[in-house]
C-alpha cells in the first residue's frame, strides 16, 4: 500500500483551519512535509499554538485573494461548504483546484492505516484521547486526530515518530455531525452512546440512530467493534445493522467487560474491572467524574482486543494527563482559600448533568455554580426542557449569550430564553460576566463555565 509519506509533497490550503478537527489534520499534513496554509476568523482557538508550532501559515479571515493557482488541494470545514457561500471555496472552484471536505480528506488517510474510530454522542474526545495516549505509551506509535487538545502533547494531533506502515493505529474522534463518520471505514470502532443530538441535521431520534447503523455497516471486513452494552439505543442500532459487537462494556455484569467498582481520588478516577466475570484489576487515570468509568472501560477493552496485557495497559493509562476543556481546572493548587474555576465543553443536557455531578464529587461542601453558554439555537430549542432540568441541579445558575458558530446565526431558542425559564442571570457579553464573577466569586465556590463556544476565555481571565 502506498503511504501518505511517499507521495509528492503538495501545497495544501485549509478553510476553517482553526476548527478542532481540521486543525489536527493540517498538523499531520505539515508533519508529513507538505506546505500547509489555512484561513479562519481572528478569534483565539484551542489549537492555535499547535498549528503555529507545526509550521501551518494562518491567514486572517476568508478572501478569494488567499487562493492562488499554485495551491494543489483545498480542504474545507463542512461549516464553509454548506449554507452561506464562502469566497475561498468559490475561487478554488473557479481555478479548478480540487476541494475536499474535512471528513473526506481525513477518511483518505485514515483508511490507509489501522483506523480506530471513536463514535458516540458523549465521551468521544476523552475516550479517543485516552486511547491514543495509552497506545503511545504501549509503544504502538499511533496517528491521532482528537476533538480536544491533549495535554500530553499540547496538541489535538499526533503523528508517528518512526516511518509509518499500514499497521500503525490511527485513532480518530468520529463525529456524527452531517454524517461525517460515514467517511471513516474503520478497522476498529468504539461506540460510547447514542443519545439524540444535532437536531438541525437529524430531525428525529430514529434518523440520528440510523446514521450510526450506516456507520457500523461501513466498517471494514473483519473489524472489531466495542459498544456500551448498557445503552438501549446502541442495542437497537446493532439489531438494525444485523451485526454482533466484538465486546460489550458497561456496568451490567452481563457485559464482557464490566465495571465492578469506582473510586474518586484527589488525583482522578480509579476503576476496577472484570473480564468475563473474572477480576481484571484496578485502572487509574487523571479524570474526574464517575461517568468516565465507561470511557476507561472502552479503552481497556480496545487494548485487550489488540493483544495488550492488563498490567501493561494499567501502567500506560497512568501517562494520560487529560484534555483541554474537559473538566479543565484552571485554578492552581492549593485550592484552599480560592474559588475553583473549571472549563468544560459540555453542550448537551446529559453532559451538563454529569459535569455538575462530577464537580460535587470532586469538591464536596462547596457551592457549585454554573455559567452555561448554549451552542446553536436549534439544539437549545430541541432540548429546552432537558437543559432546564440539567442546569437547575446547580446551586447557582447564569447564562451567557448563545454561541451560534458558523452553523447558525439565529433562530430556535436562545440563552436569554433559558435564563427566563430558570429565573437566572443573563449576560449578553463576556465583559459583563467577567465583571460580575470577579466581584462575586468566593473561596467556597466551584464555578463551572460550560459550553462548546468561547466561554473558556472567561475561565482563563478569571484565574489570571
Amino acid at each position: 500500500m502506498k503511504m501518505e509519506k511517499s507521495i509528492i509533497k503538495k501545497r495544501i490550503h485549509c478553510i476553517g483551519v482553526k476548527g478542532i478537527g481540521l486543525s489536527a489534520l493540517a498538523q499531520i499534513y505539515a508533519g508529513e512535509g507538505h506546505s500547509v496554509s489555512g484561513s479562519d476568523i481572528a478569534d483565539p482557538f484551542p489549537a492555535d499554538f499547535a498549528l503555529r508550532k507545526a509550521g501551518v501559515r494562518i491567514l486572517r479571515g476568508f478572501s478569494a485573494k488567499h487562493i492562488t493557482k499554485n495551491i494543489d488541494l483545498i480542504i474545507a470545514s463542512n461549516a464553509y461548504l454548506f449554507g452561506k457561500p464562502n469566497a475561498e471555496v468559490q475561487r478554488a472552484k473557479q481555478l479548478g483546484i480540487p476541494v475536499l471536505s474535512y471528513p473526506k480528506a481525513l477518511g483518505r488517510i485514515f483508511s490507509q492505516y489501522q483506523g480506530i474510530a471513536v463514535a458516540g454522542s458523549h465521551g468521544k474526545s476523552t475516550t479517543s484521547a485516552l486511547l491514543a495516549v495509552t497506545l503511545e505509551a504501549l509503544g504502538r506509535d499511533p496517528y491521532a486526530v482528537i476533538g480536544a487538545v491533549v495535554k500530553n502533547w499540547n496538541s489535538n494531533a499526533r503523528a508517528p515518530k518512526r516511518e509509518a506502515t499500514e499497521r500503525n493505529p490511527f485513532v480518530i474522534e468520529a463525529d456524527e455531525y452531517r454524517r461525517a463518520f460515514h467517511h471513516y471505514p474503520a478497522a476498529g470502532a468504539i461506540i460510547t452512546s447514542i443519545d439524540w443530538d444535532h437536531p438541525d441535521i437529524f430531525k428525529t431520534r430514529a434518523s440520528y440512530r440510523g446514521a450510526y447503523v450506516k456507520f457500523i455497516r461501513k466498517m471494514k471486513k473483519g473489524a472489531f467493534l466495542l459498544v456500551n452494552g448498557d445503552d438501549k439505543e446502541i442495542a437497537t442500532a446493532l439489531r438494525a445493522a444485523k451485526i454482533r459487537p466484538t465486546l460489550r462494556y458497561g456496568h451490567s455484569v452481563k457485559n464482557t467487560l464490566s465495571i465492578a467498582a469506582i473510586a474518586a481520588r484527589h488525583s482522578g478516577l480509579s476503576v476496577t474491572l472484570k473480564y468475563r466475570g473474572k477480576p481484571l484489576g484496578e485502572f487509574e487515570t487523571a479524570l474526574f467524574g464517575a461517568h468516565h468509568a465507561m470511557n476507561i472501560a472502552a479503552v481497556v477493552g480496545t487494548c485487550l482486543l489488540m493483544g495488550e496485557r492488563p498490567h501493561a495497559i494499567r501502567r500506560a493509562m497512568k501517562r494520560f494527563s487529560g484534555t483541554v476543556r474537559r473538566f479543565d481546572i484552571h485554578t492552581k493548587k492549593p485550592y484552599k482559600e480560592k474559588p475553583i474555576v473549571i472549563d468544560d465543553y459540555a453542550h448537551h443536557p446529559t453532559e451538563i448533568a454529569v459535569t455538575i455531578t462530577a464537580a460535587r464529587a470532586a469538591f464536596p461542601n462547596r457551592r457549585v455554580r454554573i455559567l452555561f453558554q448554549p451552542h446553536t439555537f436549534s439544539r437549545t430549542a430541541a432540548f429546552f426542557d432537558e437543559f432546564v432540568a440539567a442546569i437547575e441541579t446547580a446551586d447557582d445558575v447564569a447564562l451567557l449569550s448563545t454561541y451560534g458558530s458558523a452553523r447558525e446565526a439565529a433562530g430556535g431558542k436562545s440563552a436569554k430564553d433559558l435564563a427566563e425559564a430558570l429565573d437566572a442571570t443573563y449576560f449578553a457579553t463576556h465583559a459583563s460576566a467577567l465583571r460580575y464573577y470577579r466581584k462575586d466569586l468566593t473561596a467556597g465556590d466551584v464555578l463551572l463555565i460550560v459550553g462548546a463556544g468561547d466561554g473558556n476565555l472567561l475561565a482563563e481571565k478569571l484565574t489570571v
